[in-house]
């Protein structure tokens, strides 16, 4: 999964987009919380192949908390950009 984003946080990079917006089921969004992917609720959950929130993410603040909490996981993002 860290390889997945990486690919997006990469071209998202060149891209210059500065935000992420994803349907998910809480158990992914709590993972990706763990590596520092933070996430922000966006709207009212809704029953879509099972229960599915709308979520936003803030690629820069979502820089910031990895930087911080995973720096080794922020230089393996970065690498090759």
């Amino acid at each position: 999964m860290l390889n997945l984003y990486k690919a997006i946080y990469q071209e998202s990079k060149r891209r210059k987009i500065t935000h992420w917006y994803a349907v998910m089921t809480k158990g992914i969004v709590i993972l990706l919380n763990k590596f520092g992917f933070i996430f922000e609720e966006i709207g009212d959950p809704v029953d879509y192949h099972g229960i599915r929130t709308p979520y936003m993410g803030t690629i820069e603040k979502i820089e910031q908390k990895i930087m911080q909490e995973h720096p080794e996981l922020y230089e393996e993002l970065n690498r090759d950009l």
